[in-house]
């Protein structure tokens, strides 16, 4: 059996564990829990916050390791347009 490939994503708000949009990450492996340096702002969209480059607020979070079908299913693949910038903050 071939393993699949992972990919680390940044998950903040309500994809948290114990939060309501969590079991979308049901076949995810939790890695660890993280922040941001100080570099983003928050906005209320409604529904749901977004959070963009170019703030002083701290983004707590956490770091879950998915692969290729679980992103697809569960339509989180566009958190991955993020990550590489994000990576790069993430403590």
């Amino acid at each position: 059996m071939s393993q699949r490939k992972q990919h680390l994503i940044f998950v903040y708000g309500t994809l948290m564990r114990d939060e309501i949009n969590h079991r979308l990450l049901v076949t995810a492996r939790f890695v660890a829990e993280a922040h941001t340096e100080p570099c983003f702002e928050f906005f209320d969209l409604g529904h749901f916050p977004a959070m963009s480059a170019g703030g002083q607020t701290v983004v707590r979070g956490e770091i879950y390791a998915v692969d290729d079908q679980t992103l697809v299913r569960r339509g989180i693949v566009s958190l991955l347009s993020w990550w590489p910038y994000i990576g790069a903050m993430v403590r």
